[in-house]
């Protein structure tokens, strides 16, 4: 009897939690959702919109679906559309004064970037500010938190490019592939101690590594940074030679190279 007494209290409490899941989904699609789409638009020329939206508070995530990033006049385009949107959030990690994100997940991305006859790139137009925002008060530096992604699964997605600048410039398409980014990770603060970047990225076979360290001093930042290229293809890469159009190239790319700035002092790749 205290067997079923305890069933019945479990069950019950599975269902209570399973209801106020549903309730909180629901509240933040129908009520949170157009606040963010509002604040967002608000920080940047265009304009943010999005299907639905999810927060899960218990299991630390956030996912958008139908992300959409278009300039402000009525009727246009979108610039920047994302099918989904998903990033986790490791709790534990928070307590110990670090960030992990365990996964971001970018579904069916789509980019639209025109080079409009003034030489100006209407993506820029669409995000980013006119006017800098004002600067916050001085207060004491505190702590960075560090920063560790520990991977960004990018689905296969699209490019478009127009130039409007080139008379007789053809448009170009250009399908990304899936890419998968493993261990980002960043630490301190450029503006501080030098900050250390790590990235894997790969994508059909091919594998891209990059570590470096940066440091900013004012509006200077300098760069120590190496990247290494296993079996790159080169069968989606593209030039645009005048009148003659684009040019295919192909076979596969290995490199090393290291690039070196010290603002203004030196520039170096090798």
């Amino acid at each position: 009897q205290e067997f079923d007494s305890a069933k019945t209290l479990s069950a019950f409490a599975l269902g209570f939690v399973l209801l106020l899941s549903i309730a909180l989904a629901v509240a933040t699609n129908r009520f949170l959702r157009p606040l963010v789409e509002e604040q967002a638009s608000a920080a940047i020329p265009g304009e943010v919109s999005a299907d639905a939206l999810e927060i899960g508070l218990l299991g630390g995530y956030v996912t958008v679906e139908g992300l959409a990033i278009r300039p402000a006049e009525p009727g246009a385009e979108p610039v920047v559309r994302i099918a989904r949107l998903h990033a986790a959030l490791a709790r534990l990690p928070l307590l110990l004064g670090r960030v992990v994100v365990r996964l971001v997940e970018i579904d069916e991305p789509y980019v639209r970037v025109v080079r409009l006859p003034s030489g100006e790139i209407d993506l820029l137009q669409v995000l980013v500010p006119e006017t800098p925002p004002v600067a916050a008060p001085e207060e004491p530096p505190s702590e960075p938190l560090p920063i560790r992604v520990d991977a960004i699964a990018l689905g296969a997605g699209r490019i478009d490019f127009v130039d409007q600048a080139q008379p007789g410039a053809e448009p170009l398409t250009v399908e990304l592939p899936a890419v998968r980014i493993d261990n980002l990770v960043v630490t301190g603060d450029p503006g501080e101690d030098p900050a250390d970047l790590h990235l894997e990225v790969s994508a059909e076979g091919a594998r891209i590594e990059v570590g470096g360290k940066l440091q900013r001093e004012g509006e200077k930042l300098d760069v120590d940074a190496t990247v290494e290229i296993e079996k790159l293809p080169l069968g989606r890469g593209r030039v645009y030679l005048p009148d003659l159009g684009w040019t295919d190239f192909g076979g596969e790319l290995d490199a090393k190279l290291h690039y070196v700035q010290v603002t203004g002092a030196k520039q170096t790749a090798d």
